[in-house]
C-alpha cells in the first residue's frame, strides 16, 4: 500500500473512531447534565486541568519525537520506554502528595480525594504510551481507531451508569480511569509486534529525542496552560458553580479542535515529517489542510452561535440558561483555536517546536493578566469576552510568527485557505436565523429540529456548487464512495 492509501486509510479510520467518540462524550454531556449540578461539572473541570497539566509531563514529548525521528534503535526504545513508566509513577506519586495543595489552590476542599483517585491513570497509561506513538507512526490507525471508540463506549457507559446510582463526580472519574486501563491493554496488545522492550535502559540513549521532546513538551506545557488558564481564574476567583456554567459550553467548543482536527493533524503529522524538506510541497499542502478544517469546523461555530438559544435549553435543560450567552461568546474563540491548531503539526514536523514554546510563553504572559481583568469586570461573561479578543490579535499574530517562518511569505495564500468556508458558513447562518424567525410558534424541540436540518442541508448545497480545489476533491471522494457503494449494490442484487 503506497504512503498515500496508507493516509486516505488512516484519515478514513480516525474520522470513524472520532464521530463515534463525539456522540458518545455528547450523549454523556447530555445525560449527565440532567443526572449532575453545575458544581459536580466544575469540580470534574478543576481535576481534568490537573490530569491534562500532569499528561505532559508524564509523555516529555517522547511520543512526537519518535514520530518525527526516522531512525531509532530498538535498544534506544527501550530506554524510552522505562523513561515513560518512571516519569508516569514519579507524576503519580507526586499527584497523591500533592493533593492538599491542589485542593487548597482551587480554594475546593473535596478536590483533595478526587485527584489522589485521579493519580492512578499515571500507573497505567505510561505501560501503552510508546506503543500508540510505533502505531501511529507506520500509519496503524485502525488500531488506534478500535481502542478509543472500545475505551469511550465503556468509558462512559460506567460513568452514566454511576451517575445515574448517585455518584456524583466519581461517576466521571470512574470513567476516566476505564478509558485509560482499556486503551493501554489494546495498545500493549497491537504494539507488541513493532517492538518488545528489553529490561534495558540508558539515559544518554534518550538525550536526542528529549532535545526535541523537551521543546516540544515545554509548547505544549504552556499550549495547555494557556487553553485551561481560564478554568484555573473562574474556579478560584468566582467559584465551582460559575466554572460549571462555562464549562458546560466550553466542553463543547474545544470538541473541534481537540477531536476533529486530530483526525486529520495525527495522520498529517507523520506525512509532513517524511517531506520535511520540500518547503513547496510542504506549503502546499499545509494550505490544503487548513481549507479542509475551515471547511469542517466554521459551519459547526456558525450554526452553534445562531441556533445557541434554543440548542442549549433543549439539550441540557432550562437550569442551564446562563451559559447560552457563555456558548455565543465562545464559539468565536472555538472557531479561531480551530484554524490554530494544526500550525503545530507543520512546526513539529520541520522540527522548529523552539518557534511555538517561545509564541506560546508570549500568550501566556498576556492571556492571564487578560482573563483576570475580564473576571473581575465582567465575572464569566467578561472571561468569555476577554478570551475572545486575545485569540483574535494570536491568531493575526501566529502568521508572522510561525507560518511565515515554517513555509516562508504566503500572506495571500493564508487568508485565502479561509474564504471558502467562511462564505458558506455565513450564508448558512443568515438562513438559519431567518428560518428560526418563521418557526417561532412551534415547539423549542422542533424548531431546534429544522434549524439543524435547514442548515446542513444549506451547506451541503453551498459546497456542491463550490469551485474551491479541496471541496471539489471532496465532492469527488464522496462521488466514488457513493458509486462503490451503488455498484456493491446492484451485485447483490444480480
Amino acid at each position: 500500500m503506497s504512503l498515500k492509501q496508507k493516509a486516505i486509510q488512516g484519515v478514513k479510520w480516525t474520522t470513524v473512531s472520532t464521530v463515534i467518540t463525539i456522540l458518545l462524550q455528547l450523549l454523556q454531556l447530555v445525560v449527565l447534565g440532567r443526572l449532575l449540578d453545575s458544581s459536580a461539572f466544575g469540580l470534574m473541570g478543576m481535576v481534568l486541568v490537573i490530569v491534562g497539566f500532569a499528561d505532559l509531563f508524564m509523555d516529555m514529548g517522547i511520543s512526537n519525537a519518535i514520530i518525527q525521528r526516522q531512525d531509532i534503535s530498538k535498544k534506544e526504545l527501550s530506554s524510552l520506554y522505562w523513561l515513560n513508566v518512571i516519569s508516569g509513577a514519579f507524576i503519580a506519586v507526586l499527584i497523591w502528595c500533592f493533593s492538599p495543595v491542589i485542593a487548597d489552590l482551587f480554594k475546593e476542599p473535596k478536590m483533595s480525594d478526587l485527584v489522589k483517585w485521579i493519580a492512578v491513570i499515571y500507573l497505567i497509561t505510561p505501560l501503552g504510551q510508546q506503543y500508540r506513538a510505533l502505531l501511529q507512526k507506520e500509519l496503524r490507525f485502525n488500531l488506534i481507531a478500535k481502542a478509543e471508540v472500545l475505551s469511550a463506549v465503556l468509558g462512559v457507559g460506567l460513568s452514566i451508569v454511576a451517575a445515574y446510582y448517585g455518584q456524583g463526580v466519581m461517576s466521571l472519574i470512574w470513567g476516566q480511569l476505564v478509558i485509560a486501563l482499556v486503551k493501554t491493554v489494546i495498545f500493549i496488545g497491537s504494539g507488541m509486534k513493532y517492538h518488545k522492550p528489553g529490561l534495558h535502559f540508558r539515559f544518554s540513549e534518550t538525550k536526542r529525542f528529549l532535545s526535541f521532546g523537551i521543546y516540544q513538551m515545554g509548547e505544549s506545557v504552556l499550549n495547555y496552560f494557556n487553553s485551561k488558564v481560564d478554568s484555573v481564574i473562574i474556579g478560584r476567583t468566582l467559584g465551582s458553580v460559575a466554572l460549571g456554567y462555562y464549562t458546560m459550553p466550553f466542553n463543547i467548543i474545544i470538541m473541534p479542535s481537540t477531536k476533529i482536527n486530530p483526525i486529520l493533524t495525527r495522520v498529517l503529522f507523520p506525512l509532513f515529517s517524511k517531506m520535511q524538506d520540500n518547503q513547496e510541497r510542504l506549503k502546499q499542502n499545509f494550505f490544503k489542510l487548513l481549507t479542509l478544517v475551515s471547511l469542517v469546523n466554521f459551519p459547526i461555530f456558525f450554526g452553534l452561535f445562531v441556533t445557541a438559544p434554543l440548542f442549549i435549553p433543549v439539550i441540557f435543560g432550562d437550569k442551564w440558561m446562563n451559559s447560552i450567552h457563555l456558548l455565543q461568546l465562545l464559539c468565536g474563540v472555538g472557531l479561531l483555536r480551530s484554524v490554530g491548531n494544526p500550525i503545530g503539526s507543520l512546526l513539529m514536523a520541520t522540527g522548529q517546536v523552539n518557534i511555538s514554546f517561545r509564541f506560546n510563553a508570549f500568550k501566556m504572559f498576556t492571556q492571564i493578566p487578560g482573563i483576570i481583568i475580564g473576571a473581575y469586570a465582567g465575572g464569566l461573561t467578561g472571561v468569555a469576552v476577554a478570551y475572545l479578543i486575545l485569540q483574535v490579535f494570536y491568531t493575526v499574530l501566529s502568521y508572522r510568527y510561525m507560518i511565515y517562518r515554517a513555509v516562508g511569505p504566503s500572506l495571500f495564500a493564508y487568508i485565502q485557505s479561509f474564504i471558502p468556508g467562511t462564505v458558506a458558513s455565513t450564508i448558512m447562518g443568515i438562513v438559519v436565523w431567518l428560518i428560526g424567525r418563521v418557526l417561532t410558534p412551534l415547539s423549542d424541540v422542533y424548531q431546534l429540529a429544522v434549524e439543524i436540518i435547514v442548515g446542513i442541508v444549506t451547506y451541503i448545497v453551498m459546497m456542491m456548487f463550490s469551485r474551491n480545489e479541496v471541496a471539489v476533491e471532496l465532492k469527488q471522494m464522496v462521488g466514488k464512495k457513493m458509486g462503490f457503494a451503488k455498484s456493491i449494490k446492484m451485485s447483490k442484487a444480480n
